[in-house]
């Protein structure tokens, strides 16, 4: 009532609306490793993946519900790295301790959208693989999902879509045909 006295009806809405919305960060959940994506024989062992070197510029946040993180507050370049060094680890071709191979990455783009109005919102993922071996692979996706009209909802379904568009990132990556090459020694 004390908002009813000094606002509007519509201005204690907007502070409702306002309070509601403001949201801590929105966190995807984890990523697990598919069984379909590296399914080519690779005769080299021994390989590992390093950090990946940061996107020039990531806009985090959405709409008035906050930012979104990837899961276990990691980076989005350190979950991409992670995601792929999970895929080489399933492979059973990773040794950390006497690697012969080493996948250097970078997050090239990196961009997402919960606001479409016309069209299912989207992921835009850009990195680029550089082997110890000199050998490069750039892999580039973009991945559209359901969204919501409510900004909290609208944004936790683009946290939620941050897993699979990696997924689809990553076993498009290690499933081209350029990608063994970056295997070899």
């Amino acid at each position: 009532m004390k908002c009813l006295r000094k606002y509007s009806v519509i201005g204690c809405l907007v502070l409702v609306v306002a309070g509601v919305s403001a949201c801590a960060p929105v966190s995807a959940k984890r990523f697990t490793v598919d069984r379909q994506s590296i399914s080519k024989p690779i005769v080299v062992g021994n390989i590992t993946v390093a950090p990946f070197k940061e996107a020039p510029y990531v806009d985090d946040n959405c709409r008035a519900a906050g930012k979104i993180t990837p899961p276990d507050r990691a980076t989005f370049e350190s979950y991409i790295q992670q995601a792929l060094a999970d895929e080489i680890k399933r492979a059973g071709l990773v040794d950390e301790k006497a690697p012969k191979v080493i996948l250097m990455g970078e997050v090239k783009a990196l961009v997402f959208t919960s606001t479409s109005t016309f069209s299912d919102a989207w992921w835009i993922m850009k990195i680029k693989v550089t082997s110890s071996n000199g050998k490069i692979l750039e892999t580039a996706e973009k991945y559209d999902f359901a969204t919501s009209f409510g900004a909290y909802k609208a944004c936790q379904e683009a946290a939620d879509a941050y897993v699979p568009a990696v997924k689809k990132l990553v076993a498009k990556m290690v499933g081209s045909p350029d990608f063994t090459p970056l295997l070899a020694q």
